[in-house]
């Protein structure tokens, strides 16, 4: 069974040394065998967090350069949102968010060639898209008035924590391409990752009821 901790420890370790350690240097550290600490390499290795150098038989583990174009447009687009006061930072987002999600939701109406998405293929869109930009959507019901969400992993990652108002972006993303199967939504979180929440959980009305109405919430409807 894969252990959080114990990933976080081998990287931890590793970060120690500039020149790299080799496995059997990680388990005597942990006090677990060789093979065990091999099995987790490889699953490290598959997330970018570590690489190794091969010297003849041996493997040196080290940490590599964390640089690549999408770690650099992420922290440029933060480090731009990042110098804004709140109320200025809250109508870019709005005015950004809503035009990225219109636009994803174009280029799910092309790719279905409708002009717009019937029910299915609006939460099928929903999910690939949420997946494509890297979050983790999940459905959990789907009834006529009301559809259930589970999502545990922001597109934003940890940042939503520090910048809750990115959560408008996933807000929009939904609200879009669900109104626009189903004629309206109503887009509620009950629980948000931004609130330090292991997951969102979040309701969305199709239809306006007595329940939606109580409901805090952004409304969409399609365009």
């Amino acid at each position: 069974m894969f252990d959080s901790k114990v990933e976080k420890n081998i990287v931890e370790f590793i970060k120690k040394s500039q020149l790299g350690v080799s496995s059997s240097d990680i388990a005597h550290f942990l006090g677990l065998n060789r093979m065990t600490i091999t099995k987790y390499l490889a699953i490290i290795r598959q997330k970018a967090l570590v690489d190794f150098k091969q010297f003849g038989m041996a493997k040196l583990w080290y940490i590599p350069v964390g640089l690549n174009r999408e770690a650099f447009l992420e922290n440029a687009f933060l480090e731009h949102y990042s110098a804004m006061d709140e109320k200025k930072l809250k109508s870019s987002i709005k005015k950004t968010s809503k035009k990225i999600a219109e636009g994803i939701r174009d280029a799910y109406r092309r790719f279905h060639n409708v002009e717009k998405l019937e029910k299915h293929y609006a939460m099928d869109s929903l999910c690939d898209a949420m997946e494509k930009i890297g979050a983790k959507l999940s459905m959990l019901d789907r009834g006529d008035e009301k559809i259930l969400l589970r999502n545990t992993r922001s597109i934003f990652r940890d940042h939503i924590k520090e910048k809750p108002l990115l959560r408008i972006f996933e807000m929009d993303i939904i609200g879009y391409l669900i109104s626009d199967g189903y004629g309206y939504a109503k887009v509620c979180f009950k629980n948000s990752l931004s609130k330090g929440d292991p997951e969102d959980m979040i309701a969305v009305y199709v239809k306006k009821t007595k329940e939606s109405d109580k409901e805090k919430g952004v409304e969409y409807k399609p365009n």
